[in-house]
């Protein structure tokens, strides 16, 4: 057998994953979304007692409060803009990019030196958060196709029913058993794995936009799907 006719042999390509994946890998960035819009909630004390002056003096409550204020301001303040995104960037460049900088934001929270300086990343938490459903419901509408939609738009509220009551008893409980660094730092293995599962879900709208192998969790988007 020469050279030419073994590079002749077709490579067979990989299965799409299907909408329903698609949409568990777009809930779950929802939810992380929708879930640090209140599970912050319950921390304002710990973060008040966390960034007393030396004298002991607590920051007031409504300066801490914006930590829960400045999120839901972006959050509202950036969906509009989203279809621009969606225009120039495209729907996987989107998503992918969004979770990243969502969980990348989440750590610095954790680390935040200064009450000021949290305040500024819950603001790009905020900003990059809001941004994660509308992208994610493109790419499930896209994966579903019209036979699909209805059913797939269904389970994409489910995150918008759940999180925000699961925000504040999850939070209450891991500034108890642990910190309020838990409280951003719960999203960090989920945001990891995310960039490369969605990743491999932007296989499913190639028509629409072809795939991009490029995550920070690079390794998933091979171990993500069969």
């Amino acid at each position: 057998m020469t050279a030419d006719s073994r590079t002749s042999i077709p490579t067979p390509a990989r299965k799409a994953p299907g909408p329903y994946r698609v949409a568990a890998v777009v809930m779950i960035g929802s939810f992380m979304s929708v879930l640090d819009g209140t599970i912050i909630n319950v921390a304002i004390p710990a973060l008040q007692r966390h960034f007393a002056a030396p004298d002991g003096t607590l920051p007031a409550y409504s300066a801490v409060s914006w930590t829960v204020t400045g999120y839901a301001l972006a959050v509202a303040a950036i969906i509009p803009l989203t279809d621009w995104g969606l225009k120039r960037i495209g729907a996987r460049w989107m998503y992918i990019g969004s979770i990243t900088l969502f969980t990348i934001a989440s750590v610095l929270c954790a680390l935040s030196p200064s009450l000021g300086f949290l305040i500024f990343m819950r603001v790009v938490q905020g900003l990059c958060g809001g941004c994660i459903m509308p992208v994610g419901t493109t790419l499930v509408a896209r994966a579903a196709g019209p036979n699909n939609l209805g059913r797939m738009m269904s389970l994409m509220g489910v995150p918008m029913l759940i999180a925000p009551v699961m925000g504040p008893i999850l939070g209450g409980w891991l500034v108890e058993v642990a910190s309020w660094h838990w409280v951003f730092l719960i999203n960090l293995p989920s945001g990891w794995r995310l960039p490369g599962s969605g990743c491999s879900c932007s296989r499913a709208t190639t028509t629409a936009a072809p795939c991009a192998w490029t995550s920070p969790a690079w390794y998933s988007c091979r171990r993500a799907w069969p």
